[in-house]
């Protein structure tokens, strides 16, 4: 009735789960000394034939020693041929534990494959707008630390999910794998047909043979593995992801795309207009402290035709102590406005105040003083209003917005940050 059938092909998806990995030599082709490609492809030889020599060799003693899988995963294949050929003597045993630190290695190497070349295959992507493009920023190790962070996050995510169940994870990683083996092969392929290079015909064949295959164990391992019994998860989970992904990364490339088209259309002629007759700096105050006496002093350093302080009084009494301040402290060569606000919206109001300046003729430059905190939680304890009010004047032409840090607890007080 075809039972026969589903456990072979079954098998077979295993199987091909197992051979994986030959990929990260394609992946990693930059990182060898040169001749790169001579290199890569001695070793992808290598491991191709030591994989083959290793899989070939262990099926054989299993089918000579008549080695069962246990249901609940362990003792492994692996351990009960081990333990079969090692003998019980003292050289077995300790043959036997060699064994098993070699397999721990090995595996600890295969995770250590994707933390290897997934922040290099990312960062290829996000170069070419299809991933976000802080993957392609460089740690100071000189690696792709953004890279390695999201994939560690990912892979904690799957193994708290999975309960870190190997029989759960093979089908995600399998189904993953070998879609990309068809599509990296059918693309191969395409690429030998549109350019037609040299030795091109041969080049079809093995890239289309590789696509077909790959193609094949694709099917096989999302039918047998669609669901697996007693299992939450399956291959189901990546057919349906797959699709979403595939459509929110080029959704991204889009935007990028659409960023770079609007950044790059006529920026010579922007950069080379006339500047305007008259510019006008506007300090905002909330209150007077070293902050805002930082801004001030930045602000004359412009020598702009108009200096103006501007306070948003949404406390009258506040705004009565602060000009009364003001004037004790002789600081009346830079006029104070005081602006109503008895709505309390203050980024309304300071878009009003900056559009009154506005006059097709005058450059406003707006500078707010920000205090910079040390601590992640001495942020929480104050609000982000020069946020809303930079996002507000933004939108409004020839109207510019310059913070002016001060950090708190630190001497670095003097550094400006347009």
């Amino acid at each position: 009735m075809g039972a026969t059938l589903y456990v072979l092909m079954r098998a077979f998806a295993s199987g091909g789960a197992a051979v994986t990995g030959v990929e990260a030599i394609s992946n990693g082709v930059p990182a060898f000394k040169p001749p790169e490609w001579r290199n890569a492809r001695t070793t992808l030889v290598i491991m191709g034939s030591t994989l083959g020599a290793m899989f070939f060799g262990l099926s054989w003693l299993d089918s000579r020693l008549h080695v069962s899988a246990y249901a609940k995963g362990t003792p492994t294949v692996i351990s009960q041929i081990g333990k079969v050929v090692f003998g019980g003597g003292p050289m077995g045993h300790v043959l036997y534990y060699c064994l098993q630190a070699g397999t721990m290695l090995i595996l600890v190497l295969a995770a250590n494959t994707s933390f290897a070349d997934f922040p290099r295959l990312a960062s290829f992507h996000a170069g070419d707008n299809f991933m976000p493009r802080q993957l392609t920023k460089r740690g100071h190790r000189l690696v792709f630390s953004n890279g390695i962070i999201s994939l560690a996050v990912a892979a904690i995510a799957l193994v708290v999910i999975t309960s870190a169940k190997v029989d759960r994870l093979i089908p995600l990683y399998a189904i993953g794998v070998f879609t990309s083996f068809t599509l990296s092969q059918a693309g191969m392929a395409k690429h030998h047909i549109r350019l037609k290079e040299e030795g091109w015909r041969r080049g079809l064949f093995i890239n289309g043979t590789g696509a077909v295959l790959s193609g094949v164990v694709d099917v096989i391992i999302a039918w047998t593995k669609f669901k697996p019994p007693g299992a939450i998860l399956g291959a189901w989970v990546i057919v349906g992801l797959v699709p979403i992904m595939v459509y929110g990364l080029t959704r991204l490339n889009k935007q990028y795309e659409a960023e770079s088209s609007e950044l790059e259309e006529d920026a010579k002629a922007a950069a080379e207009a006339p500047i305007l007759r008259r510019h006008v700096v506007l300090v905002l105050v909330d209150r007077l402290d070293r902050s805002t006496a930082r801004a001030i002093q930045y602000a004359r350093t412009l020598t702009p035709d108009e200096l103006r302080a501007v306070h948003v009084a949404y406390d009258l009494d506040k705004a009565e102590q602060l000009a009364a301040e003001w004037r004790r402290l002789g600081l009346s060569r830079l006029p104070l406005e005081l602006v109503d606000c008895p709505d309390r919206r203050v980024a309304r109001s300071v878009l009003e105040v900056v559009a009154e300046a506005l006059d097709g003729q005058t450059e406003v430059t707006v500078l707010v003083p920000r205090r910079e905190y040390k601590r992640v939680w001495h942020r929480l304890l104050h609000d982000r209003t020069a946020d809303a009010i930079a996002s507000a004047i933004s939108r409004l032409p020839h109207a510019n917005v310059t913070f002016v840090p001060y950090h708190l607890g630190s001497d670095e007080s003097t550094v400006i940050h347009s």
